[in-house]
Parts: C-alpha cells; structure tokens; sequence
C-alpha cells in the first residue's frame, strides 16, 4: 500500500512540474500571440532573385556561404522571407554606405572637402583641344 501511495505522490509531483511548465507557455503565448515565424511567407528562389536584385548565381552563393539560409521541401528551395530581408539589412549595413545613403536619383554627391577646385586649372583649355571641331 505505502509503495502505490509513493507511486502517486511521485506522478503528483510531476504533473504539478507539467502544469507548471504548460503555465509558463500559456503566458509567453499569452504575451506575444503572433511571432514573426507564424506569419512567414515562404519564397522560392525566382522571387528572392527579384527581392535581392541579385542574379541566381549570386543568390547561390550566397547560400553555399551559409549568409542565405534556405530549405528544400519537395524539390523546391524555399527561404523565409524575414530572413532574408534581414540579409538584406545586414548586407546594407556591412556596405561602405553607397546603399543606404544613394540619392533617389542615383548620383552620389562627393564632399567639397574632398576635393580642392584650386588644385586643377580649370580656365585653360586642354593642349591640342579645338573648341570649334570638338577634336584633339
């Protein structure tokens, strides 16, 4: 009898620690109740192609560097779209600033500081040129 009543207190025991853990998901559920992953939309690779303005050989390499993660499911490789906006993110913050600071018309604008307009004779015509003809 005192081996069946110890049986009990020991399933007891464990069905307060399942309780308690079940507790705990329900309130990080309860907490976040639409995660990224569960809205994920998943891309094959013709349209990760059109979202990276990249060519398929530059995606696939990309994916053998392991800086692109995608799957396989039925034949078909698929990647999830949060991941890869986010290798867009961290290729746009790993570039030099030419992405994210482009101009919407596409010239970049050099610093006047960069360059010192006295230092080119800029007055004198270059040797051999004819203004007239637009030879040399």
């Amino acid at each position: 009898m005192q081996r069946i009543e110890d049986m009990f207190i020991t399933i007891k025991s464990l069905l307060d620690r399942i309780m308690d853990e079940l507790q705990t998901i329900r309130n990080e559920i309860k907490d976040n109740p639409h995660p990224e992953s569960a809205d994920d939309v998943f891309l094959d690779f013709n349209e990760v192609c059109e979202i990276t303005k990249m060519s398929e050989r530059q995606v696939r390499r990309y994916r053998e560097q392991g800086k692109l993660i995608g799957f396989q499911l039925d034949g078909r490789r698929l990647y999830r779209k949060s991941e890869v906006l986010d290798f867009i993110k961290k290729r746009v913050k790993d570039s030099d600033g030419w992405v994210r600071n482009r101009p919407k018309d596409g010239i970049r604008q050099i610093p006047s500081e960069t360059v010192d307009l006295d230092d080119f004779d800029i007055d004198n015509d270059p040797e051999g040129f004819d203004d007239e003809t637009d030879d040399f």
